[in-house]
């Protein structure tokens, strides 16, 4: 599932580079950097429900789903809050509608980005070791072995 995150990581900084760069180019280059960047952020978003998943039931029946994903739920509202707020205040600097010098198209471009560095480094540096800490090793088998 890390190397799922990864891929979709990578999509999305991609699809959100090339849509930076193929916006000014028309509308199908503008619609096909949109496809892969909604492909990249889709699969960003189910990977790391998934994760979550995953880690909850590495660690047992009393681990604290519920809790779990209340987490989960609960910072990715507030991430995209203060999301909304932030591309609020930034069309309240100027006209949007004669952005001449691509600073909108610089925050559509750039926002991405930096969410799918967070999540390539996060698949890279911190999952890997806190999968490994918390997963329960695999009961021993008591069957005779055969051969």
């Amino acid at each position: 599932m890390i190397s799922t995150l990864r891929i979709a990581a990578v999509s999305l900084a991609v699809g959100a580079l090339t849509f930076g760069l193929g916006a000014r180019h028309g509308l199908v280059p503008a619609a096909l950097c949109g496809l892969l960047y909604g492909w990249g952020s889709g699969g960003v978003l189910m990977s790391l429900w998934a994760l979550t998943a995953a880690a909850v039931r590495d660690r047992g029946k009393s681990s604290g789903a519920t809790a779990t994903f209340g987490l989960l739920t609960f910072s990715t509202k507030v991430a995209l809050a203060l999301s909304a707020f932030g591309i609020g205040e930034f069309l309240t600097l100027g006209d949007y509608r004669t952005d001449a010098g691509g600073r909108l198209l610089a925050l559509m471009t750039a926002a991405p980005l930096i969410g799918a560095t967070a999540c390539l480094g996060l698949s890279v540096f911190i999952l890997p070791p806190a999968l490994a800490r918390d997963r329960k090793p695999a009961p021993r088998s008591t069957a005779p072995q055969i051969g």
